[in-house]
């Protein structure tokens, strides 16, 4: 599965490189009226604030064709597998366009992302680059930074902190998986109409060489398919 994995991973650094090297130039080829005749529009496909409940989205962009023979598509290649883009199997018309439809899945991505695609057609040398970029909304949110005090005779730093959510009142958290010497766990829930808060309770065991210390906590929900949520946890020695 490693192999499998580096193997992917190895292709996709290839492609990116591959296609990218040809973007520039296949731009400045139509211009100066050289044989590079089926361009993207758009070329950047910006699907601006998604949500991961919006799952997986579907979006589509244009082939156009500026040459006076139908053109067909000999391949389309994505960055990522978790960009999928079907592959049309009409040519594109003389001086027409034909509309290419892809999906990407935003499951376990957070913040923004890009993704590329990469079109060949038969008899154009130069590559069409696509890139599909977005930004991943987390459906979490708390007051930030949570600020803890360190007790001096037992270098425990204690207190809570509440999260919020109106996507998921239901949520459950992975709590038992952070390092030695951090404990979380949950005390109360509300909820109203539009939203819910979790008040969680926290300590750390806190060394004095580190301090002040500030601690990244990743609160990772038990539904695989939902963003986690990164905290930044401040501790500091009580006055």
């Amino acid at each position: 599965m490693k192999h499998h994995y580096s193997t992917l991973k190895y292709y996709s650094v290839v492609l990116l490189i591959f296609c990218s090297s040809f973007c520039g130039c296949a731009n400045s080829d139509i211009k100066n009226g050289n044989e590079v005749y089926v361009i993207a529009n758009p070329s950047v496909l910006d699907i601006g604030e998604v949500r991961v409940n919006q799952n997986p989205v579907r979006l589509s962009f244009v082939l156009e064709n500026h040459s006076p023979k139908p053109v067909h598509i000999r391949d389309i290649m994505s960055s990522c597998g978790c960009a999928v883009v079907k592959k049309p199997d009409n040519p594109i018309k003389p001086h027409g366009n034909l509309i290419v439809f892809a999906t990407i899945n935003i499951n376990g991505q957070n913040d923004c992302f890009a993704h590329q695609i990469c079109v060949q057609v038969e008899g154009q040398d130069m590559p069409i680059l696509i890139e599909i970029k977005g930004h991943v909304l987390n459906d979490f949110r708390y007051l930030s930074p949570v600020r803890l005090a360190i007790e001096q005779r037992t270098g425990i730093a204690k207190g809570t902190f509440e999260i919020f959510t109106n996507q998921h009142p239901n949520i459950q958290f992975c709590l038992d998986t952070f390092p030695k010497g951090i404990a979380l766990h949950e005390i109360s829930r509300s909820k109203s109409v539009n939203e819910t808060s979790i008040r969680f309770g926290i300590e750390i065991a806190v060394s004095e060489k580190s301090l002040p210390s500030i601690y990244h906590l990743v609160l990772q929900p038990t539904d695989p398919r939902i963003v986690p949520l990164n905290i930044e946890i401040q501790c500091f020695t009580a006055q």
